[in-house]
């Protein structure tokens, strides 16, 4: 869902194009502009790992996905992804599309008990419902996006590049606060629910053995943390603060 410098032009003048040929009070053309920013802003988290899904070199880890089902009753598939995938996503918005992907450097790399923490985690955030919620959450947050410019928009400002120019500084400051500020919180907050998911189930010592374990494999990502993920220190701290 973060939006990036070109991906914030893009999408501001592709409003902008739409808008500007249109009437004013053509709902259909609103309705278009909002799922085409959803859409293009929910290709990292929902889109990007459902692809990989499809693609050719991708296997079924039958034991973890047995695991899942025999130990807690958790019906989803688990496959590995030969290539460079120094990661794990849960895809699936919808349930019947629930799937659960492991890098193949996580597979080689960590051991049985790792690998099942990891996979526990992504299991929590279909459990929970996580993807879903950040889909239904983009759309709010483009409307609010859409229903902020489209007002700006129509506003009498003379000269014509002045409007141009508040338009843009205006779509900047609300579009960091509602594509990257309020989401960024909101995933940070789902992984460290998917977090204590996995550690209630698997043990807080083995999970926080999983996630230093990732550390190096990924060479420090996860220590650093970022845009949807908080680093390892808290991470780390949200799993001991409940195992006491």
């Amino acid at each position: 869902m973060e939006l990036n410098g070109s991906s914030f032009f893009f999408t501001f003048g592709i409003f902008f194009f739409i808008l500007n040929n249109i009437e004013t009070d053509a709902i259909w053309g609103i309705t278009l502009i909002i799922l085409f920013i959803s859409v293009f802003t929910s290709f990292d988290f929902i889109f990007r790992p459902f692809l990989l899904r499809i693609q050719a070199n991708l296997y079924e880890e039958e034991g973890l996905s047995n695991w899942l089902r025999d130990t807690w009753q958790l019906r989803l598939r688990v496959y590995s992804y030969q290539g460079e995938l120094v990661n794990a996503f849960a895809t699936g918005a919808v349930p019947f599309s629930n799937t659960i992907i492991l890098g193949q450097r996580l597979i080689d790399n960590m051991d049985d008990q790792s690998l099942k923490a990891i996979t526990l985690h992504e299991a929590g955030h279909l459990r929970l419902n996580h993807l879903f919620y950040l889909f239904m959450i983009n759309i709010i947050c483009t409307s609010l996006f859409c229903l902020v410019l489209y007002n700006l928009f129509n506003m009498h400002i003379t000269p014509e590049y002045f409007k141009i120019i508040i338009l843009v500084v205006i779509a900047a400051i609300s579009s960091s606060l509602i594509f990257n500020i309020i989401p960024g919180y909101l995933m940070k907050y789902f992984e460290l629910q998917a977090d204590r998911f996995s550690a209630q189930k698997i043990g807080g010592k083995i999970y926080k053995e999983a996630l230093m374990r990732m550390d190096v494999i990924s060479e420090e990502r996860v220590s650093r943390g970022g845009f949807s993920h908080p680093t390892l220190e808290k991470r780390i701290e949200n799993i001991m603060a409940n195992e006491s």
